[in-house]
């Protein structure tokens, strides 16, 4: 039961960590094209290449350092 609940606690916080570097790298690439106050890209285009960039990052890590590796069951 302990295991259990340890478990959602950690798939919690794997999304708060996920919506935080998401609204970091928003905030960052938006920083980033708004040039003397003229909007270089929509913010639909900002928020679709956040999304791409944060998905290809957490890929890397999970392929690399295996972030989410899943329990072998037995």
């Amino acid at each position: 039961m302990k295991e259990s609940n340890f478990n959602k606690v950690i798939k919690v916080a794997k999304v708060i960590t996920f919506l935080i570097t998401l609204f970091i790298i928003y905030t960052f690439i938006s920083f980033l094209v708004q040039e003397d106050s003229k909007k270089v890209m929509t913010s639909k285009q900002t928020t679709i290449l956040s999304l791409v960039i944060l998905v290809l990052v957490y890929f890397n890590l999970d392929w690399v350092f295996g972030v989410f590796k899943k329990k072998k069951r037995r």
